[in-house]
């Protein structure tokens, strides 16, 4: 290999490592630049670098494009709705007893059940019953959303 044909390979590596890095870093606004924020409902907004910004990006709660703001809002509304009736109906857990949780499989949401640990996002119940119930409670559509959601599907 000539000296040519090494340097032509080292820009070829170089090339897919700077591509690489630009999908890692976090977007940022710029000056003046409009991004999306959710509150109770997605809002457009405009970086001043003030102490709003910088709380909403300490959050992660500065978006790119409308949505994924939107998406964002819709995945935390399904949680919260979950997480209320999991806080108004569920029993008592002991450590060593089974909890049950709502999984997505095959465009379905299912009950499972273990006392093995989960994903910290997972909300647990105290019983099927109540698993059952509260899925019952969210929109289908919703619920497959919040159980299949991945964020990197509408990042900007």
């Amino acid at each position: 290999m000539n000296k040519l044909e090494k340097l032509k390979a080292q820009r070829k590596a170089l090339d897919a490592e700077i591509e690489r890095l630009e999908k890692s870093e976090r977007w940022k606004p710029n000056e003046l630049q409009d991004y999306f924020t959710v509150e109770d409902f997605v809002s457009e907004s405009s970086w001043r670098d003030d102490d709003i910004d910088k709380e909403r990006y300490a959050t992660f709660n500065v978006f790119k494009i409308k949505e994924e703001a939107k998406a964002i809002d819709r995945y935390q509304r399904v949680f919260r709705q979950l997480h209320d009736f999991a806080k108004r109906f569920n029993g008592k857990f002991n450590n060593d007893e089974y909890y049950f949780i709502i999984s997505g499989i095959d465009k379905n949401a299912v009950i499972e059940s273990s006392n093995l640990g989960y994903s910290s996002s997972d909300v647990k119940f105290s019983s099927e019953e109540i698993a059952e119930q509260a899925k019952e409670s969210i929109d289908k559509e919703d619920l497959l959303f919040y159980l299949n959601f991945n964020s990197s599907d509408y990042a900007g």
